[in-house]
Parts: C-alpha cells; sequence; structure tokens
C-alpha cells in the first residue's frame, strides 16, 4: 500500500522517538510466546508456548491456529504441512487424534529445553485458561483449507465443533475467532454466543472492508492499512487487530495506526514501549 523506502523512513524516525508510549493497546502474543522461536524458546502454538506468553513475558491475550484432525478435533498448529516443524509428514487433516499424538516438533530446528513437545490440542489449552482466577483472551486463527485434500469441512460443521469447546469450558466471551471464510464466520454468527468475530484480510483484497464491518472486527498486517482507515474502521465500531510486529520499532509504528490490538512476536519488547 505505502512505498517501502517511506516505510523504513517512518519506522527509523518512530525508533528515534524515545520513552514509552501512553496507549490503550491489547498485546497478543503470536502463536503464545511469539513466531521468533529462538528468543521465545519454545515452539509456538503448544501449551508452553501459551503459559509463556502470559504468565512469564505478560500478554493480554494469546494467538494460536487451530485445524481439524481427520476425525475432527481441533489441535494447535500453523503450518499446511507437518515436516514443516515436525518429525511427521503430511497434514493434519490426514491424522486421527491418537495418530498424531506420536508427533513431536523438530529438534533440529532447535534443542527444546525439556524435549521436543507434541502438538497440542484445543481442549487442552480452554482447560488450562479455564483453571485460572481471570481467563485470557485466545484469538483463534482458525483453518479450513489443506493442501492435501480438496475438500474442507462444511462451515457449519465446523462452527459447531468449536462452540461446543468453547462452552465446555465456558469460556466462549473470552475468545475472538478470525478466518478470511466468510461462510465460517457466518456460521458462526448464527451460533455464537459472546464469541468475537474478525475477518481475516491476510491479503487485503476488494470487499474486505465491507465484511469487516459485517462482523465486527478485521485482522490486518501492519503494512497494509492506513491510520486513516484504522480510524473509519473504529467509528463504524470495528474491533482492528493489526498483526506482523515483530520489534519495538514495529510496535511504536502500529501505536500511531490507533488499532484496538497489537499482534506481536515479541510481547516483551510490546510491553517495554507501552511502558507495562
Amino acid at each position: 500500500m505505502f512505498p517501502r523506502y517511506i516505510l523504513i523512513a517512518a519506522l527509523c524516525w518512530q525508533a528515534a522517538c524515545g520513552g514509552p508510549l501512553d496507549v490503550d493497546l491489547e498485546i497478543i502474543g503470536h502463536g503464545g510466546s511469539g513466531f521468533s522461536w529462538p528468543s521465545a524458546g519454545v515452539p509456538p502454538n503448544t501449551i508452553e508456548s501459551v503459559r509463556r506468553g502470559v504468565d512469564a513475558y505478560g500478554a493480554d491475550a494469546v494467538e494460536v491456529d487451530v485445524q481439524l484432525t481427520r476425525d475432527l478435533v481441533p489441535v494447535l498448529y500453523h503450518d499446511r504441512r507437518l515436516e514443516a516443524a515436525t518429525d511427521c509428514t503430511g497434514c493434519v487433516g490426514d491424522y486421527t487424534v491418537d495418530e498424531l499424538g506420536g508427533c513431536r516438533y523438530r529438534q533440529d530446528l532447535l534443542a527444546w529445553p525439556g524435549g521436543a513437545p507434541p502438538l497440542a490440542t484445543l481442549r487442552e489449552v480452554l482447560a488450562w485458561n479455564a483453571k485460572r482466577t481471570k481467563p485470557v483472551r485466545f484469538y483463534l486463527d482458525v483453518r479450513n483449507d489443506s493442501v492435501c485434500r480438496e475438500t474442507r469441512v462444511p462451515a457449519d460443521r465446523y462452527a459447531e465443533i468449536l462452540l461446543d469447546e468453547l462452552e465446555r469450558h465456558g469460556l466462549a466471551a473470552f475468545t475472538s475467532v478470525q478466518t478470511g471464510q466468510v461462510s465460517l464466520l457466518e456460521a458462526l454468527r448464527a451460533r455464537s454466543g459472546g464469541v468475537r468475530l474478525l475477518f481475516k484480510a491476510l491479503p487485503r483484497t476488494d470487499g474486505d472492508v465491507d465484511f469487516a464491518i459485517a462482523f465486527g472486527g478485521m485482522v490486518v498486517t501492519w503494512n497494509e492499512i492506513s491510520a486513516g482507515e484504522v480510524r473509519r474502521l473504529r467509528e463504524r465500531k470495528v474491533f482492528v487487530v493489526i498483526t506482523g510486529v515483530k520489534s519495538q520499532v514495529g510496535v511504536r509504528y502500529v501505536a500511531d495506526l490507533e488499532p484496538d490490538a497489537v499482534m506481536t512476536d515479541d510481547i516483551r519488547a510490546a510491553r517495554a514501549v507501552l511502558g507495562r
């Protein structure tokens, strides 16, 4: 949307601006404690990553990626193929949840303290959240496409599965669901009791603002939206989340856009910028 040199100049200027900002901005840990694996210390989308993001780093909320197994159990995993980050091959949807229990994150990516962790189920992380004195907000990045199969799980069925898990733990009011699949957002809206819905505009497309207004929320990358557009969306009661932020410089830039929340791979940097 903006020329690259202008963005670089703006970010460099922001980096020199100094002290903490007085901005009311929700900090969301990307994948739990972040996708910058060496600095985060654990693989994203694991229970330990979620715990670390909230309890050690101080995130206000955490984002996790949700995919369905062959037997329609929601598990946390980001990549399209398992071999990208684990010792298994294929896609999450090729395995039952019991079969997937044998998959471990790859040790060759980094020597994880305590050994290679398994993939977590959504039920496990929700159970952890439900036991907290005050539950944290979860942003579920719901995925319903696969490079291993042509068909999707019907939107109504996917919505039913997600909402059953949330209602089981009493966490609908503490959960946001983000996806670019309009039919799934519609199915959730028809059934949901308090779940915040966000249209995922990654990348930006024609009509994404209309979808954001229709569902009341939008997730967008930091370099694909202007301060004026954020302001107009918020005036329409759209909850705006800006993602792709990896540093203090990035947090300062996003803070000037005045969204509702920033999704970051460096929670501690965001807290430092915001004086928390």
